[in-house]
């Protein structure tokens, strides 16, 4: 009986100490810190944003902060349903065009090209009817700051960025319109100017969607810059700076992932439905085999490597990108099991978003070499170990460390 009981007592306190957790780590709490900071401001730019679907006569901001307060007010779910009427939807927002040829596609593309160029006399029409789109683009690149004001969650809302497409497609028919009346000059300041703005918004995005979708603008603009410059009507090309640094620096958008990752293990803590959305586990079951600040203290190295290599310089990420392993390094302990295997999933391929702000680097190489009147060597970004001018149909490309499944390093050879 005596057994029993000291074996009963000895359980009970292995059970016990498996209750408890570590504390968070300095680093685990830096990150978390540096994003509550942040966004407890309030940020301008991110209710426009955050309303830019608003209906025509309603308040862009006023809608965004209406949107902002609504999310906040609802309870956060860990396994989210969302029900809504498509139909009422659809009706409460700013209509978008389809996604025809003019809004859906990649200048660089053949198709898109010359779908584009033979439907020049539709361009004006396209213009006019979609103006409000056009004019809301344009107010929210101008906003110099902008802070993601949501709970980093997996749950959060996304903002409506199809409406900042749709307004940078249309931007580029304004410019090509110009061109077409013979205002040259107008039309490449015009293009400028937008991709000053893009290029804010890149350095200065907090969420990874946000500055990936500011790339990708950015990367079609750039496409329609080299058109303009083949035609050469004005000898006017401006050497274009390449990305710095802090530009292709994801150290605010890592953080704010590690912290939806942060705030999603918290909430998992006890969950009786950890397993399971209709699960009914104890509470003191979950605890013994899950705890989420050991989970996070040891996963949050893989995120500070990642901010690492995205501060090299091309060539130095180059040489690391295919060394960096991420998942391989994480510790095992009993207290953990299920965190442990947490750890094991492999994270999101992140390099592939910091190999792509490198590669447009490669495409304004080629740009600056080609218009720009800058003889002597071209020079890849990644080093001399990849080719400067590797042709492909009729594209001329620099090689990377990585695909380039997009054509991010490429420029066209001609304009038919």
């Amino acid at each position: 009986m005596m057994k029993v009981l000291a074996l009963l007592l000895l359980l009970g306190c292995g059970l016990a100490i498996l209750q408890f957790d570590d504390s968070p780590s300095q680093e685990v709490m830096s990150y978390v810190n540096s994003i509550e900071e942040k966004r407890a401001a309030e940020s301008q730019a991110f209710l426009y944003l955050n309303g830019i679907a608003a209906l025509e006569n309603q308040d862009v901001s006023l809608e965004g902060k209406k949107l902002l307060n609504k999310y906040n007010s609802s309870s956060s779910e860990l396994y989210p349903t969302r029900e809504y009427d498509s139909e009422n939807e659809t009706s409460s927002q700013l209509s978008t065009p389809n996604k025809n040829v003019f809004f859906n596609c990649k200048f660089l593309e053949n198709e898109c090209f010359i779908g584009i160029m033979n439907n020049s006399k539709y361009w004006k029409a396209e213009i006019d009817q979609w103006s409000t789109i056009l004019m809301r683009y344009e107010k929210f690149i101008a906003h110099s700051e902008f802070t993601t004001m949501t709970k980093p969650s997996v749950s959060e809302p996304v903002a409506d960025y199809l409406y900042l497409v749709y307004g940078n497609r249309l931007k580029i028919l304004s410019v090509l319109s110009l061109l077409n009346l013979g205002r040259h000059k107008e039309a490449l300041e015009g293009l400028r100017e937008d991709n000053q703005y893009i290029r804010q918004h890149i350095e200065i995005a907090d969420n990874l969607i946000h500055k990936m979708i500011f790339v990708s603008l950015l990367e079609n603009n750039l496409n329609v810059l080299a058109y303009l410059s083949s035609l050469k009507k004005v000898d006017d090309f401006k050497p274009i700076s390449l990305l710095s640094s802090k530009e292709i620096d994801i150290t605010l958008p890592m953080s704010r992932e590690f912290v939806i990752g942060f705030n999603t293990l918290l909430e998992l803590d006890g969950r009786p439905d950890f397993f399971d959305v209709d699960g009914e586990l104890p509470y003191w079951f979950v605890r013994t085999i899950f705890k989420p600040y050991m989970t996070l203290n040891d996963s949050v190295a893989s995120y500070s490597e990642i901010i690492r290599i995205s501060q090299l310089p091309a060539k130095a990420f180059s040489e690391s990108v295919n060394a960096v392993e991420l998942i391989n390094k994480k510790s095992w302990s009993i207290r953990n099991y299920a965190g442990n295997t947490i750890n094991k999933i492999p994270m999101p391929g992140y390099s592939k978003y910091i190999a792509t702000m490198h590669d447009l680097n490669c495409k304004i190489e080629l740009l600056n070499h080609s218009f720009g009147g800058q003889g002597g060597l071209l020079n890849n970004p990644y080093g001399a170990q990849y080719k400067t001018n590797e042709i492909k149909d009729d594209l001329i490309c620099m090689e990377g460390p990585l695909e380039d499944n997009g054509n991010s390093r490429c420029i066209k050879t001609g304009y038919k």
